[in-house]
């Protein structure tokens, strides 16, 4: 019989198949309850694609924990194809590793799980540009958390590609990971199939019991909520039952009647059927005939034969894969176990497959079951399931299986080495957990080589997942005692250490101390010169001394340190290096980009902006802020470190006259999430405070503008290349008639800007100066050194407007309806220290 009363949802379905084929992509998500027909309307759509590249898949509750278990079985069909190398070329590359971890390319599990994401949707991209494509996942709430982070991934990028991804979903049912499911079905179009109404019941009972009357229908009608499942199961009880059905026995009928009438099935089925129904049940879909024989303890040819007869009772699906014919009866079947027979069948079927050589993965799905025992051939299995994991891009399913081998325990030798695995792959996808795990490893790790070893990964690690206070503690922790650890090795635990203490007011004693002995005894490792650098720019030395040490060539190389990478981007940028820091970014994206690295991406994009910001680049900073912003909310990353990408994109957003958008930009930010002390804040105060001008809210603006120079004390930095509180204060002292103060404030930044010795920060302040003139001729002057200071030309001799006083002409600014700043080609060269743009 086929599908009944499901012409509207076979419609929606129809709808979006044709929108796939026209090239404009959507999510579908079947949702309802167990049994309503969502498996079943999905095999139609997938029979019913004509002209569609099908790729299916089917979760399945064994495989929660099974790293990309579904995309390998969606890819699996075509990776032998003639068309796969072609398919799977330039970015498509970067998902080989998620379907074979032999494939995967050296980088930090946190980047590797954003290169398969990459990767894998660029696959998706090239498969749509051969045909239209229909991407079907059965069961979706089953399916392990990579893959479903990939799929709502996916889902927000599937517009404008020729594709169809179509979901069964179960209502009630916990999912492998309820935030991962929820992010897909937010981007999906919900289709709820409807119960059957009585007269389709009656038409599906009559099917199996044709002699059933009108009250005997209407009763399984109202027993089984028009369910169609559960008609089917109520109506094959009723055709096997001796005796004519009666009231009694149908109203009785629910979801738990399911197991029992199953477990009376296999019953008179007799013993070897029951036994294969529970092997095919727990190694779950598709496995292996002779491994369920072998687990069910009959011969090959007594269990095809059991086989043959769990499918002419529908417990098994048709065709030769061994499933049960719906996960109702799955889990009707193992409740005959209890938990103990539970974990004693999953050990069995741990065994064979270890001694068949199967892959770690699959091994370790079974034991995830099983009872810890202290078998060292347990943790070994556990620890090699999780290398493949990280290998393939999916650090969360790793860090699973390590958490299971340390409950086995490992041999004590060996517990501080599976701890640091567990903490790195902690670490890799922000779990809070990651800390601890690391902390205890480092602890247990005796000698010291191995030790300060062992605490650089966990460093980097953990700064990879801005982690940062973690960080420090880690290094602290091993820098304690460092014995014969190689010395190339503490040099870059101190330069990480240092790194990152520079944004923390409450480590700059101890970063000081550390960087004058490395000026006394340099190390090999060039780092320190970054973070030397760091320190005489927040004190505000001329720019030449930190730029001496910024430009050694040897830092160059040092790519994967944090340091090396984002500390020197951002020093300098404040020092006005602004091109040799563009061509450092460069670097960093060419080398970032081929490898599918979007945290190093974003990080890289914020520092593009904010020099190109500096330049006057006003829309090419737009290009990179945003990305780099989105990526940042996208993930989830922590306050601090989305604080580095939120300024400059409020900046460019500000610049470009777009307030509104710089105001909800800076209004995700809660200035009580940055603890005192921390380098983000008076950033972002001083972000907020250059906002409330634009709007003439100056009250507000000096608000923020003096929090921002309490939270700049605390660090004892005044360098005028960071610190611009005294900027946005005198513009706001001015707006509210204060001028003697600001003038004060103006010529303290002006003392500062010379002594730095850069463009941008003496034209700034030359510019603060012109703000706080009364005379006109004095505002002018100080102007024209503010443009001489940025290399613009000659202004013209700007003309007072009517109601305007001379000094609003000197700034050349005009109040707009939405409070955006609209300055004058002169006031726009001097705010941002660089000469007029072309397009101003």
């Amino acid at each position: 019989m086929g599908l009944l009363e499901r012409e509207a949802e076979l419609a929606a379905i129809g709808a979006a198949v044709r929108r796939a084929h026209a090239g404009d992509g959507s999510v579908l998500a079947l949702a309802g309850a167990p049994g309503i027909g969502k498996s079943a309307l999905l095999a139609a759509a997938v029979a019913a694609a004509d002209g569609l590249q099908v790729v299916q898949a089917r979760a399945a509750p064994l495989e929660q924990s099974y790293a990309f278990g579904v995309v390998r079985t969606l890819f699996a069909p075509i990776r032998g194809s003639a068309a796969w190398p072609a398919l799977t070329a330039d970015a498509a590359r970067l998902a080989l590793p998620a379907l074979d971890p032999s494939a995967s390319f050296a980088g930090p599990g946190e980047e590797a799980r954003h290169a398969a994401l990459h990767g894998l949707t660029w696959l998706v991209a090239n498969l749509a540009a051969q045909a239209p494509v229909l991407i079907a996942v059965d069961d979706v709430h089953w399916a392990d958390a990579p893959s479903l982070r990939w799929l709502a991934h996916l889902a927000r990028r599937v517009a404008g590609l020729r594709v169809l991804v179509l979901v069964a979903v179960r209502s009630g049912e916990p999912p492998s990971d309820p935030a991962l499911l929820g992010a897909l079905l937010e981007s999906a179009t919900a289709v709820r199939p409807r119960p059957l109404s009585p007269a389709s019941t009656a038409a599906l009972v009559r099917a199996r019991v044709p002699s059933a009357d009108d009250g005997v229908c209407a009763a399984c009608h109202e027993a089984t909520g028009g369910n169609p499942f559960l008609v089917d199961a109520l109506a094959t009880a009723l055709s096997e039952a001796a005796s004519e059905p009666s009231h009694a026995r149908i109203a009785a009928f629910g979801p738990e009647a399911v197991a029992r009438d199953v477990a009376q099935r296999l019953q008179r089925l007799g013993p070897d059927p029951g036994r294969v129904a529970l092997a095919a049940a727990i190694l779950g879909p598709g496995a292996p005939p002779r491994l369920v024989s072998a687990l069910a303890g009959v011969s090959r040819e007594r269990a095809a034969e059991a086989a043959d007869a769990l499918r002419a009772a529908a417990v098994l699906a048709p065709g030769a894969r061994l499933e049960l014919a719906h996960p109702i009866l799955a889990t009707a079947v193992l409740a005959q176990l209890g938990p103990g027979r539970t974990a004693i069948w999953h050990r069995r079927a741990w065994q064979l497959l270890h001694a068949g050589g199967a892959e770690p993965e699959r091994q370790a799905l079974h034991l995830l079951h099983v009872d810890p025992d202290g078998d060292a051939r347990v943790v070994a299995t556990l620890r090699s399931a999780a290398r493949a994991a990280v290998a393939r891009g999916a650090p969360d399913t790793a860090a699973v299986y390590l958490r299971r081998a340390l409950d086995e325990p490992p041999a004590p030798e060996d517990r501080p080495w599976v701890l640091l695995e567990c903490g790195l792959a902690l670490a890799a996808h922000r779990d809070r957990e990651a800390p601890a795990r690391l902390r205890e490893a480092i602890t247990l790790i005796a000698p010291p080589g191995l030790r300060a070893q062992a605490a650089l990964r966990a460093a980097q690690a953990l700064a990879l997942a801005a982690l940062y206070d973690d960080m420090i503690s880690i290094c602290h922790l091993a820098l304690a005692d460092t014995g014969d650890a190689a010395p190339e090795v503490v040099a870059r635990l101190e330069a990480e250490l240092v790194g990152l203490g520079l944004t923390r007011a409450e480590a700059l004693a101890d970063c000081r101390a550390r960087v004058q002995r490395a000026r006394q005894s340099p190390p090999e490792v060039e780092l320190w010169r970054v973070n030397a650098a760091g320190l005489d720019t927040f004190s505000g030395v001329p720019a030449q001394v930190p730029l001496a040490q910024l430009r050694r060539p040897e830092l160059e190389r040092e790519g994967d340190s944090l340091v090396g990478t984002v500390v020197r981007g951002l020093m300098l940028i404040y020092n006005d290096d602004l091109e040799r820091a563009l061509e450092h970014c460069q670097g960093l994206l060419e080398a970032a980009r081929p490898r599918g690295w979007a945290s190093a991406v974003a990080n890289v994009n914020w520092l593009r902006a904010m020099a190109a910001l500096r330049l006057g680049r006003v829309g090419e900073a737009l290009e990179d802020a945003r990305p780099a912003y989105e990526f940042k909310v996208e993930v989830g990353a922590p306050p601090d470190s989305l604080a580095w990408a939120t300024a400059p994109l409020a900046d460019a957003l500000l610049e470009h006259g777009e307030a509104v958008a710089a105001e909800a930009v800076l209004t995700r930010w809660d200035a009580d999430a940055l603890a005192p002390g921390v380098l983000t804040r008076p950033i972002l105060l001083e972000s907020r405070a250059r906002l409330r001008l634009a709007q003439q809210r100056p009250r507000e603006a000096l608000r923020d503008a003096r929090a921002a120079a309490t939270e700049w004390a605390l660090r004892d930095a005044d360098g005028p290349g960071v610190v611009g509180w005294r900027l946005c204060a005198v513009e706001a002292l001015v707006a509210l008639g204060r001028h003697a103060e600001a003038a004060v404030l103006a010529a303290d930044q002006l003392a500062c800007a010379e002594r730095h010795g850069t463009a941008t920060a003496l034209a700034a302040a030359h510019r603060a100066v012109a703000l706080t003139c009364t005379r006109p001729d004095d505002a002018l002057t100080a102007l024209r050194l503010a443009v001489s200071a940025a290399g613009a030309s000659e202004p013209a001799e700007p003309a007072a407007r009517g109601g305007d006083s001379p000094m609003a002409a000197a700034r050349g600014r005009d109040p707009r309806p939405d409070g955006a700043s609209h300055g004058g080609e002169l006031r726009t060269a001097a705010a941002r220290g660089r000469g007029p743009r072309a397009d101003a």
